[in-house]
């Protein structure tokens, strides 16, 4: 059986957009507070696919017969394309103490979501879109590709963080083992 890998013709680099609006304010001397909005779109990202599949084959999980194919003259037929696209919509509140009294701290809260196809591995620039580990297995249909499109791999709702310094009295003393 004849296989093959192909790029599509009209192939091009892909690329993203990114906006940002943020407001900052003191509410205290020592007090501040700012409220930002981001957002990133990626656009024409790469997507590898096996476009000589059974309609459906990934949602039963089973392996199919060759015969089955939509092709069955032929093998794996995978394409690179820009099928896939990415969106990224997040708002972080930040309060920050800044350092006096030998103390500040900041805590910050992020809301935020990820609508992508099938994530690619952790480099997230390979083309095999694989996940973790297991593979990848395709879209559900080959020519629907958007039925698979949901959370990403690395969509994190809520996230909440805080950091500090406490700066601790220094010891003095005369003794140099004190100090």
């Amino acid at each position: 059986q004849l296989s093959s890998n192909a790029v599509h013709p009209d192939l091009h680099t892909a690329y993203s957009m990114q906006w940002f609006v943020g407001a900052q304010r003191e509410i205290a001397s020592e007090w501040g507070i700012s409220a930002n909005y981001v957002g990133t779109r990626g656009v024409s990202l790469y997507l590898w696919e096996d476009y000589n599949r059974v309609v459906g084959d990934i949602v039963t999980g089973e392996p199919f017969p060759i015969e089955d194919r939509m092709q069955p003259e032929y093998g794996t037929i995978w394409l690179v394309s820009n099928a896939a696209s990415s969106i990224y919509h997040g708002a972080n509140v930040s309060l920050v103490k800044r350092y006096t009294r030998n103390f500040q701290f900041q805590a910050n809260y992020t809301i935020g979501k990820i609508t992508d196809y099938p994530s690619s591995d952790p480099a997230l620039g390979d083309m095999t879109n694989v996940s973790a580990g297991s593979g990848y297995l395709g879209a559900q249909d080959v020519r629907d590709p958007k039925a698979d499109r949901g959370p990403g791999e690395f969509d994190v709702r809520h996230r909440f963080t805080f950091s500090g310094i406490w700066d601790l009295p220094r010891l003095t003393s005369s003794n140099v083992a004190v100090r």
